[in-house]
């Protein structure tokens, strides 16, 4: 709260000191002594929330912030105006309106701290009050002590003598004066009984239970009179039809509650359940107009406690309009447009958490105005439910809940957001196979146990849900809950990511800005432990109490054993390569967020080699094929404010190896192309082939900075299946332009017919198509001990740093003497867009 202490206050609260004022709004603590310095000392280090300073403080008096706004309002000629703000319990209630701003005060701390001491009530200082209640705060401030306010004196420690049997920051609750005091509503009742010529009308300090008898039946009678009187006037001497109407309202709210309360219960608790159930606000409200016509709101709300007095108040208009139980037309819903929002979602779903992107097909969307566009294919790794489900928890763990879409608006836009069902998975990488392989193998196990009936039944199926709850889990939103740094192990990448036995390769969370300590635990991550373990401790016992003399029965148990040790090392690997995952998908947003004007990120990725086709293809040249190698350098560029993409398709003239060699003089040719538009910086991004993990390309990047003029600030590797979807995309996009040209009779047989069918009609956006080959000079051979095992190099001055991940640990430096890059040259035929250049942000001219 330290920086809070210079805020500007309103002089008209009494209170020069923010942080008083915040704490006697938000505690109640309206004496602290601000000018003593062990006040400050205490209250200066403090923490608090943002909300709670902009609720307490900064936006106080915003109307438009919070829900139930501190200050009450009138409307006047067309504007809301300040009105007295003092609440009904605290001295007159205003009957018809609040008096308006013309003759208001201000509620100051000492007032607000009066009213706190003799009434019990906390008032935020600050509000408007009418001149009647700066009275009625006056005369309680000059019944109490003469003694002037003392202030708090605070011992060290916020919880200082905590356990004592007095503590000198409480003070004595002083309750109200036993003299009730008269309500405006008094007098003007007494006023209408004389009106009506009813004498006698008294009103005692007693309950009317607590009367005598001969009391109440005088009161009833006088009670008859007075409501006689006042449907006579409200009807215009119709009074008979009025009491009638308003006798059978009587008699229709009794019958709900008359009779058995444990039937009363049933029903409502049936109401409140299919309320529940209901899956949109139109069924919700048909559900509670059952009820609310006849049922008041606040017996209502103790079935259904997240009920709202709008919903109430509909769903009661609904039973009105419709007695007759028909179904009124559907009416369109609009909601306000949050762009904000709907963008988030977008970027959430597009991200390799949830979308991969397809080397192969298109899909075809249907623009605003009726045009169609076809863009690269992505599968989804989720349900749409899943989706829906990792999005709230996502917005929930990181306190963005205001983001939140309605379930309906984020299914319309997966619908809208095409993307390929996931049916079945090829070529996957390894952890993830191997993994689900894990589940789907311990589940066999758990099916062969439950028809031998080796165990109970409602056991093995619970192990069998938390199997699938488990799988569930891991696929969806483990990947959200791993953080850089955090409290649960199981979450914390750096301590995952570390080697303990390296410490150049590792980093301490004792240590360092995100200090922290493992004492929390996540109840899902605990959950599949326990599943598993439990598995594994049955199969345990199985195998120590199989008979010695029954050798078949024996091996089995072993072998079971052995099978589930198999897969549960297969799901944790899974675990691992998803954490993995995360922390370098998170690195790729990093990169992409610090690059600044004419730097650029280059993603890198050999496609799938191009087999030769034909369009009338004999059945002789369908066997036997030698495909055409083709690589894709992603690119994606700031210039100035605006972030650029362009691409660059190499093809290769010759059957060439797939090595370092053709990746170092690819990526030359590619720096070059960068340099001639005005990038002067560079990152690289690949998976993990062997021609691009390895000490020859590594040890080359000195080079590559040297002959292409590009400065290379680090050179990443993403983990498998994660990271490179860019460059997939882009693959996408050129098989689909050479099956368009093969479908126009064409025939790509060899790589000039590749290079022909790329270039030929309408070009591909945003891409340079080149054709042509490579050549290294010599034989060079490049050394890096344990170059497999690291993923992360930064260049620098004298040489080049490898660590194992991003920012964890010291890492290893190579010396730029130790470096023994190749040396070549290429020759490309290129076609197609090239990058143009954009003017960046220190040479735009003044406007």
């Amino acid at each position: 709260m330290g920086q809070l202490m210079n805020f500007s206050t309103d002089p008209k609260t009494g209170e020069s000191n923010a942080v008083a004022l915040l704490l006697c709004r938000g505690t109640g603590e309206c004496d602290l002594n601000f000018t003593d310095p062990k006040v400050v000392d205490q209250w200066k280090n403090v923490a608090i929330c943002d909300r709670h300073v902009k609720e307490l403080l900064s936006k106080w008096d915003d109307s438009l912030t919070f829900r139930d706004s501190h200050t009450y309002r009138v409307q006047k000629q067309g504007k809301k105006e300040k009105a007295c703000s003092m609440p009904d319990e605290i001295g007159i209630k205003h009957l018809h309106s609040r008096p308006g701003p013309e003759k208001l005060e201000t509620l100051t701390i000492d007032e607000s701290d009066v009213i706190n001491k003799r009434l019990g009530y906390l008032v935020h200082p600050g509000i408007p009050i009418c001149l009647i209640h700066k009275k009625f705060v006056a005369d309680l401030k000059i019944n109490m002590t003469k003694t002037d306010r003392k202030r708090v004196r605070i011992q060290s420690g916020f919880f200082a003598n905590a356990d004592d049997e007095t503590c000198s920051r409480d003070t004595s609750f002083v309750g109200p004066s036993p003299k009730k005091q008269r309500t405006q509503g008094e007098y003007a009742l007494r006023s209408f009984a004389n009106f009506l010529n009813i004498d006698r009308v008294c009103f005692p300090n007693k309950k009317f239970e607590e009367l005598g008898e001969l009391t109440k039946q005088k009161k009833v009678c006088t009670a008859r009179k007075m409501i006689d009187g006042m449907l006579d006037v409200i009807s215009g001497g119709d009074s008979a039809l009025l009491k009638k109407k308003v006798l059978t309202k009587l008699y229709d709210d009794e019958s709900w509650t008359t009779g058995s309360s444990k039937n009363f219960d049933l029903i409502m608790k049936q109401v409140a359940a299919q309320f529940y159930v209901a899956h949109d606000r139109r069924n919700k409200r048909i559900i509670l107009s059952i009820v609310a016509n006849v049922i008041p709101y606040s017996t209502v709300e103790k079935y259904i406690p997240s009920l709202s007095r709008y919903m109430y108040h509909r769903a009661r208009l609904y039973a009105r309009q419709y007695k007759e139980n028909t179904l009124p037309a559907t009416k369109d819903v609009r909601e306000k447009y949050n762009k904000i929002a709907v963008q988030y979602f977008v970027d959430f779903i597009t991200s390799p958490t949830v979308m991969i992107g397809l080397p192969y097909g298109v899909k075809k969307v249907k623009m605003a105005n009726g045009t169609k566009q076809e863009i690269p294919n992505t599968i989804r790794q989720q349900s749409s439910t899943e989706i829906y489900e990792m999005y709230k928890s996502l917005l929930k763990n990181t306190n963005q809940t205001e983001l939140m879409l309605s379930r309906s608006s984020v299914f319309r836009i997966l619908d809208v957001c095409v993307a390929t069902d996931r049916k079945a998975t090829t070529c996957v990488d390894y952890f993830t196979a191997n993994g689900m392989e894990g589940f789907d193998g311990l589940h066999d196990i758990l099916d062969t146990w439950i028809e031998e009936k080796l165990f109970d039944l409602e056991s093995l199926h619970q192990l069998k849900t938390g199997l699938f709850e488990a799988a569930q889990y891991l696929r969806t939103d483990y990947r959200l809950h791993v953080k850089k740094c955090s409290r649960v192990a199981d979450h914390c990448a750096t301590l995952a990511l570390s080697d303990p036995m390296d410490k150049s390769m590792a980093s301490s969370c004792s240590t360092g800005n995100y200090t922290h300590k493992y004492d929390l635990k996540c109840e899902r991550c605990e959950q599949v432990n326990n599943t598993l373990n439990e598995i594994e401790s049955l199969a345990t016992q199985l195998a120590s109490s199989a008979s010695l003399t029954n050798s078949e029965s024996l091996e089995r148990r072993k072998d079971e054993v052995f099978q589930i040790k198999k897969y549960i090392e297969d799901i944790f690997e899974l675990k691992k390569h998803y954490l993995r995952a995360a922390y370098t998908n998170q690195e790729r947003e990093d990169i992409l967020s610090s690059l600044k004007d004419n730097e650029a990120l280059i993603t890198l990725d050999f496609a799938q080699k191009y087999l030769p086709r034909w369009h009338r293809e004999k059945q002789s040249d369908y066997y036997g094929k030698k495909g055409i190698s083709y690589h894709v350098a992603h690119t994606t560029a700031r210039i100035g404010d605006i972030y650029t993409q362009h691409s660059f398709v190499h093809i290769y003239s010759k059957e060439v190896p797939q090595d370092s060699k053709l990746v170092v003089m690819t990526l030359l040719h590619v720096l070059r192309q960068l340099k001639k538009v005005g990038i002067i910086r560079a990152s690289i991004r690949s998976d993990n082939a062997g021609a691009y993990h390895c000490a020859a390309t590594i040890n080359s990047l000195h080079w590559l900075m040297e002959m292409s003029g590009v400065s290379i600030s680090t050179y990443t590797f993403s983990e498998a299946q994660n990271g490179k979807s860019s460059s997939d995309r882009d693959a996408s996009r050129v098989k689909r332009k050479a099956e368009n040209y093969v479908a126009k009779d064409g025939n790509i047989m060899t790589s000039e017919h590749f290079f022909t069918a790329l270039t030929q009609g309408r070009l591909l956006n945003g891409m340079s198509i080149y054709h042509g080959y490579v050549t290294v000079d010599g034989n060079v051979s490049s050394k890096w001990t344990g170059i497999s095992n690291l993923n992360h190099f930064t260049v620098e001055k004298n040489g080049i740093r490898g660590r194992r991940y991003g920012s964890i640990g010291s890492g290893q430096l190579l010396k730029k003497e130790s470096l023994n890059p190749m040396n070549g040259t290429y020759h490309f035929e290129e076609a197609g867009f090239t990058p143009s250049k954009i003017e960046s942000m220190p040479l735009k001219e003044p406007m």
